[in-house]
Parts: C-alpha cells; structure tokens; sequence
C-alpha cells in the first residue's frame, strides 16, 4: 500500500513539474487573465483592466 502511494505521489509530482516548464503562449496567458480563480471576489484581472487598460508599464515578456 505505501509503495502506490509512493509511486502515484511521485507521478503526480512529475505531471506537476511538466506542467510548470510549458511554454507560455498567448492562449495560455489569455486564460489566465480572465481566470477568476486567480482573482479576488471571484473577479479576473479582466474585470478591472478591460482590453489590458491600465497595464501599460509592464514589459514585453516576448523571448521570441
């Protein structure tokens, strides 16, 4: 029994980091900003900066 724990802890773990190394993309980061997880109340950043209003002194995070 503690080995599948063992072995179904140690998948998850590497499931998580595969994750956390993808690419960002301009989807991905459109989910984001409307996710209302992230947010406070149950609002996205959406909420308050409509069409990116407001956020114009953030760089340009574009490696490409």
């Amino acid at each position: 029994m503690k080995k599948s724990i063992v072995a179904i802890s140690l998948l998850l773990m590497t499931g998580i980091s595969a994750q956390a190394t993808e690419a960002p993309t301009l989807s991905l980061g459109k989910a984001l900003f409307e996710s209302t997880e992230l947010g406070t109340k149950g609002r996205g950043c959406v909420t308050c900066h409509e069409q990116g209003k407001g956020l114009e002194m953030i760089g340009d995070f574009n490696d490409a």
